[in-house]
């Protein structure tokens, strides 16, 4: 059943956790911004605005930065990934990813990986120089990832 209902805005997208459960992450695509809220006061304590459309979102296992995929619209499609230092709750860097709609962010410990839908390819993202540091082609029309550490 329910347990409690926070309100935080318009056009709720994805909802991300950061490792230690304190904070929720929202992201709210009509209003072009994220809500943050603490998970034990069960409040919004922040809701600023990020790139277009946020959407997709997750913290590093280390709980110190939020991904968030700014998809943008099909007119003007996103090319950029915010990350949120989840201290200050503000964007460190926004990664440019000479690409369009972006989805399903995924970690693997030392690596950010990034699907775009439109170009056919994984951006793979540093996480230490938030900076791309490779595009991977891949079949036709990704929608989604899954990293792990695969068979052994």
């Amino acid at each position: 059943g329910e347990v409690a209902r926070v309100p935080v805005g318009k056009a709720r997208g994805h909802v991300g956790f950061t490792p230690d459960g304190r904070h929720c992450y929202v992201s709210l695509r009509d209003e072009n911004s994220v809500a943050v809220t603490d998970t034990a006061g069960r409040r919004v304590i922040t809701k600023s605005r990020w790139g277009p459309r946020p959407i997709q979102l997750f913290a590093l296992p280390n709980g110190r930065e939020f991904y968030v995929v700014n998809q943008g619209t099909e007119a003007s499609p996103g090319n950029t990934v915010s990350v949120i230092d989840t201290t200050t709750q503000k964007v460190i860097p926004e990664i440019i990813t000479l690409a369009v709609l972006m989805e399903s962010p995924q970690h693997s410990g030392d690596r950010v990986f990034v699907v775009n839908s439109f170009a056919d390819i994984v951006l793979e993202i540093d996480p230490e120089t938030h900076r791309a540091a490779r595009s991977i082609p891949v079949g036709s029309g990704p929608g989604g990832i899954t990293v792990g550490e695969g068979p052994r």
